[in-house]
C-alpha cells in the first residue's frame, strides 16, 4: 500500500533469526549449546561480531550470538543476493589461542585419548570439531578449529522464526519530528513498517511504542 502511494520501500528481510548451513558438524552437535564469539564475514570482510549463546541445530546455527549478527547476514543473502557469506566461530572465547594450543600440545604429549583432548574446555561431544584421520594429534589444527571454525551460510530462517524485520518504508520519506509522510499529506507511519530495526534487548518494542505515540499525537 505504501509503495502504491509512491513511497520508496527498502526490501523487507527477516532479522534476529537463525541461519541455515549445510554442515555435517551441526548435525553431529545438534542440541549442544555453548558460549561463543561469532563474526559475520561478507565478501571476505568482517562486518559485525557478537558474543553469547550458540546453539547447534539440525539445520544450522541459532542462539543469541547468531541472532545478534543475523541482520547483516540476512541483508547480504536475502536482499543483496551475495553468496560469499561466512560465519567464524570462536567456541572457547575464555581462552586465547596460545594458551589453548599449549594445553592441547601438553595433553597430546601426555598421551591423552583424542576424544578427551578438549575435556574441561568444551563438552566431550565436541571431539567432532577436529575429528579426522590426519588431524587428531595436530595441536595447531585443533586450536584453529576451536578458535576460528568457518561455516558457509546458505540461507536464513524465514519470517515465522524471525523476531524482527529489517526494511520497510524508507525513513527519508517521513518527517523526523512527526513521522508524517512527505509523499502523502496526513499519512503517518510507526513501528516496523518503517525501515528501522534495533538490536535485541527491547529496543524494537521501545521504538514501536515511541513511534506510535508520536504518530498518534501528530495525527
Amino acid at each position: 500500500m505504501a509503495a502504491n502511494l509512491g513511497h520508496k520501500i527498502i526490501e523487507p528481510v527477516p532479522a534476529a533469526c537463525p541461519i541455515v548451513l549445510k554442515e555435517r558438524l551441526c548435525h553431529l552437535l545438534q542440541g549442544q549449546k555453548i558460549t561463543s564469539r561469532v563474526r559475520a564475514i561478507i565478501n571476505q570482510k568482517t562486518v559485525c561480531e557478537a558474543e553469547g549463546d550458540l546453539l547447534f541445530t539440525n539445520y544450522g546455527l541459532s542462539g543469541t550470538a547468531i541472532l545478534d549478527i543475523s541482520e547483516e547476514v540476512s541483508i547480504a543473502i536475502n536482499r543483496q543476493r551475495i553468496s560469499d557469506v561466512l560465519v567464524s566461530i570462536d567456541m572457547a572465547p575464555f581462552i586465547d589461542r596460545a594458551a589453548l594450543r599449549l594445553e592441547v600440545s601438553r595433553r597430546i604429549k601426555d598421551g591423552w585419548r583424542p576424544e578427551d583432548l578438549l575435556t574441561g574446555i568444551l563438552p566431550n561431544k565436541f571431539y567432532f570439531v577436529f575429528e579426522s584421520k590426519d588431524l587428531k594429534y595436530d595441536a595447531q589444527t585443533i586450536t584453529d578449529s576451536v578458535k576460528g571454525r568457518l561455516f558457509k551460510v546458505i540461507d536464513t530462517k524465514r519470517w515465522n522464526e524471525a523476531d524482527f524485520t529489517s526494511g520497510g518504508v524508507d525513513i527519508k520519506s517521513v518527517r523526523p519530528g512527526t513521522l508524517e509522510s512527505m509523499v502523502v499529506k496526513e499519512l503517518y507511519f510507526a513501528g516496523e513498517v518503517l525501515d528501522v530495526c534495533g538490536k535485541r534487548g527491547g529496543y524494537n518494542l521501545a521504538w514501536a511504542w515511541a513511534s506510535g505515540f508520536v504518530a498518534g499525537l501528530s495525527g
